[in-house]
């Protein structure tokens, strides 16, 4: 008689809700969907059973939810956090061992959930998504020489220790880790932060999807600027309004859509206000990741005029959509994409960005070149059909095998 063989079994431990958390979603859906028997400990949302079977997946919300305040908070949140996601995986494991546990950033030290099933013989991933070195310095203004940081830098090397493999989701993390000191062959994969299209784009027709979009609002007269997303201090939307302010009044039909929500929305809503750009800045709040796509339909152009050295998902969402992009000229983004891709402006610079802007709305045939290379690039390089390879690879799973789900589907 044949001994059917269970399926491997992983936690995958994160400080973000879900499903509602895209990135989340997209790993969760990509083990499932090759044979994986996936556990998911997560945030505990009000209104969602704290333990449920869903879409063939195990949720535990029972992590307390994420409040960004100030360094202190921050230090007391994540002392916290990963005790109390220790004793749950730890609970977990005993009851049947987990073949893998991943352990999301940020904090780092939440490797520690993985101690116990580690000693039980489980591969532990860590997957660096945030830096917390970066968040801290742009969030709260620490030079790498700060004790703070030096102290960060040495917790960091010693997390990624206790783990079997890393992932990132970008070179310049790649670059940024082994100066730290951490070994090449440690890092398994490179794992940008790209959406699921099926997900992203499912609202959307196929040409649609495929860029032959935007000319309504072009023949109605409007000139439709677009950013998106998590609304923090560090994404430098308030660069974006100073340009806005400056282009006022020269450009016909201009108008800003803000869609997202976060702390600093009061702050840009008070700065929209001082600029009196009223009436041509829309902040749309929060729209669930399914209805982005549509959201963002139409604009002219995509702007990611972050004041930090991240490879943003806005970024990638704008260039799967096929929209043209200005983006903030960083190293990180320099390793991915080239002129011919990206429209780069200087980081924190209005007049720039103003100027960048203006370029692109008198010359349509460089909006759609812009757009052409860079879905060309992401579509290439990018696309989650293809980095969902590196991703499972990550967990013994054969590439070809993940060619073939691309294509005869989950």
């Amino acid at each position: 008689m044949q001994t059917l063989t269970p399926p491997p079994r992983i936690a995958v431990v994160r400080h973000e809700r879900y499903p509602a958390d895209p990135h989340l979603l997209r790993s969760v859906h990509a083990l499932r969907d090759a044979g994986f028997d996936v556990e998911v400990i997560c945030v505990h949302e009000p209104g969602r059973p704290r333990h449920e079977r869903s879409d063939a997946v195990t949720v535990l919300r029972v992590l307390f939810q994420h409040k960004r305040h100030s360094v202190l908070r921050y230090l007391v949140e994540y002392a916290t956090l990963p005790v109390l996601a220790a004793v749950i995986v730890a609970a977990r494991s005993f009851r049947r061992r987990y073949d893998y546990v991943e352990i999301d950033t940020p904090p780092d030290w939440l490797v520690l959930a993985g101690l116990i099933p580690r000693m039980q013989g489980s591969t532990v991933v860590l997957y660096m998504f945030d830096n917390l070195l970066e968040l801290m310095a742009t969030d709260h203004g620490l030079a790498a020489g700060h004790p703070l940081m030096r102290a960060l830098r040495t917790v960091q090397r010693l997390c990624a220790g206790l783990a079997h493999r890393l992932i990132v989701p970008h070179d310049m993390s790649r670059r940024f880790l082994g100066e730290q000191g951490i070994p090449s062959q440690k890092i398994a994969a490179v794992v940008p932060n790209v959406p699921d299209e099926r997900v992203f784009l499912a609202r959307l027709t196929r040409s649609k999807a495929e860029g032959a979009r935007r000319k309504a609002d072009e023949r109605a007269g409007s000139f439709r600027l677009v950013t998106h997303g998590t609304l923090l201090q560090r994404y430098g939307i308030q660069t974006l309004l100073e340009a806005v302010a400056l282009l006022r009044g020269r450009i016909p039909g201009l108008h800003l859509q803000i869609i997202g929500d976060g702390e600093y929305r009061p702050a840009l809503e008070q700065l929209a206000a001082r600029l009196a750009l009223g009436d041509v800045v829309t902040f749309s709040g929060h729209v669930p990741f399914d209805r982005v796509a549509p959201a963002l339909e139409g604009a002219a152009v995509g702007i990611v005029p972050m004041w930090a050295p991240f490879v943003p998902n806005k970024l990638m969402e704008y260039l799967a959509l096929g929209l043209p992009v200005i983006a903030a000229d960083w190293p990180s983004l320099r390793l991915c994409f080239d002129d011919k891709a990206l429209f780069y402006v200087p980081p924190k610079n209005a007049q720039a960005l103003a100027d960048a802007i203006m370029v692109l709305y008198r010359d349509p045939q460089r909006r759609a070149a812009l757009a052409a290379t860079g879905r060309a690039v992401y579509r290439t390089r990018f696309a989650w059909e293809r980095t969902r390879r590196a991703y499972l690879a990550v967990y013994g799973v054969d590439p070809a095998a993940c060619a073939r789900r691309s294509v005869n589907g989950p």
